[in-house]
């Protein structure tokens, strides 16, 4: 048997963003089994194999489940202690979402996504920088052949490709210095059309990648998040515009983590289902965010009329989190 520590338990729940139920999903452990143990005055004797379930579930040892209830920098401390470091940060709701999809397509957990998440980048990197040594290699054998071709006869000297020659030393010293963005281009570029807020070699190793797979649950927008100079992706798109029939308050529902596709009852599936699904989404919004989309959803409306145009097509089908 294991002591659990209400507190604690409920705690490590929170942190990781999970209900009780999906707690209970994720652990394979009775619901009502995690109730009393939240429930009790302040530990519960679970029996081991529960315990270790509970564990495994939260990313943390059994022995972190027990213990008197600790304040953020205590319970970092001992995380730490048994091999685990908490990462802070935010991410755009609809990057939370795509962890979520992830796990419905795959069965890959948020926890261990984030785990595996330096290495499938650090692939990635080197991918896209060996992808680029090969693109160059071709670059310089055209090069080769074009002067070649300039040198076999006196008045073909116009085919002589300095400018390339040029943007190829540039080229392969942005690789040798892992300039996965293009960061240092050099000024030629920019005249040339360069522009890293449409592209940078990274993100086009991305796009020709995922075009390759042609996979319809990637998509990989053209536009990037200038911020941070990756691009806006999703991750099963279609399943996503399913389940929220492309209501924009079904949808804050899910990038928002208020619902997941696996918490949708079967029984409301399906396209004849629809308007009962959408509902259903938007009723697990807490009521103050949706009386802020209602009102929202009011000033468009009222915006459209004045205005005489469609505004559907240009609305964001996530709200901003300012708008709540």
């Amino acid at each position: 048997m294991v002591a659990i520590h209400a507190e604690i338990l409920k705690t490590l729940r929170k942190r990781s963003g999970l209900t009780q139920e999906a707690l209970a999903k994720e652990g394979k452990v009775g619901i009502a089994t995690i109730k009393r143990i939240e429930a009790a005055e302040e530990t519960y004797e679970a029996r081991s194999l529960v315990a270790e379930r509970l564990a495994r579930a939260l990313g943390v040892a059994v022995e972190a489940l027990s213990g008197e209830p600790l304040d953020d920098r205590e319970g970092e401390s001992k995380l730490r202690f048994f091999g685990y470091r908490p990462i802070k940060g935010a991410v755009r709701a609809e990057n939370a979402l795509s962890f979520d999809m992830v796990e419905h397509l795959y069965g890959v957990p948020a926890d261990r996504q984030i785990a595996v998440a330096p290495l499938l980048f650090a692939l990635a990197a080197e991918g896209s920088l060996a992808w680029r040594k090969e693109k160059l290699t071709v670059i310089d054998e055209a090069v080769k052949r074009l002067a070649t071709l300039a040198e076999s006869a006196g008045h073909l000297s116009f085919a002589h490709a300095d400018r390339v020659g040029e943007g190829s030393d540039w080229e392969r010293e942005s690789i040798e210095r892992r300039d996965l963005f293009g960061r240092h281009a050099s000024d030629r570029a920019y005249d040339q059309g360069y522009d890293p807020n449409t592209h940078n070699p990274f993100v086009d190793y991305l796009r020709m990648f995922a075009k390759r797979i042609e996979s319809d649950d990637i998509q990989i927008e053209i536009d990037l998040d200038i911020f941070n100079e990756l691009p806006r992706y999703g991750i099963g798109e279609r399943i996503i515009e399913e389940a929220t029939g492309d209501d924009r308050r079904a949808y804050y529902a899910m990038s928002r983590g208020h619902v997941r596709v696996r918490d949708i009852p079967q029984g409301l599936l399906g396209e004849e289902r629809k308007d009962e699904r959408i509902a259903w989404l938007i009723s697990h919004i807490p009521e103050k965010e949706r009386e802020a989309l209602e009102e929202e959803e009011r000033e468009l409306e009222a915006l459209r009329k004045k205005l005489n145009i469609d505004l559907s097509a240009t609305a964001d089908p996530a709200p901003s989190p300012e708008s709540c």
